[in-house]
């Protein structure tokens, strides 16, 4: 309730995924930007499958977008983790993408 007064509230990684989930529910576009902004700076190399599961899942595009930029800076290290080969493909192609631009 308190971002639906303020535009803003205390957030850490686990609160910001549960918000994210009743922004999408509710649609709630600035509450859903607000906690994929905030999960953006959460993004490591052990869980940034899930973190790909959960924005394909929310169709969460602006943590997408930010995945796929730590996937393109990080491609080489990430591949050799489990779980790379299980990336949504249209996460890997925005990767990629990102990549080449380099």
């Amino acid at each position: 309730m308190e971002f639906i007064y303020t535009d803003k509230t205390d957030l850490n990684p686990q609160f910001a995924v549960e918000l994210l989930e009743l922004g999408q529910k509710y649609t709630v576009p600035d509450l859903k930007r607000y906690c994929e902004e905030y999960l953006s700076g959460y993004i490591t190399p052990d869980n940034y499958v899930q973190m790909s599961n959960l924005a394909e899942f929310l169709q969460a595009n602006l943590l997408r977008n930010s995945l796929a930029e730590f996937i393109a800076k990080n491609v080489k290290m990430l591949k050799q983790k489990p779980g790379f080969t299980d990336l949504p493909n249209n996460l890997l192609k925005n990767a990629i993408f990102k990549l080449a631009k380099k």
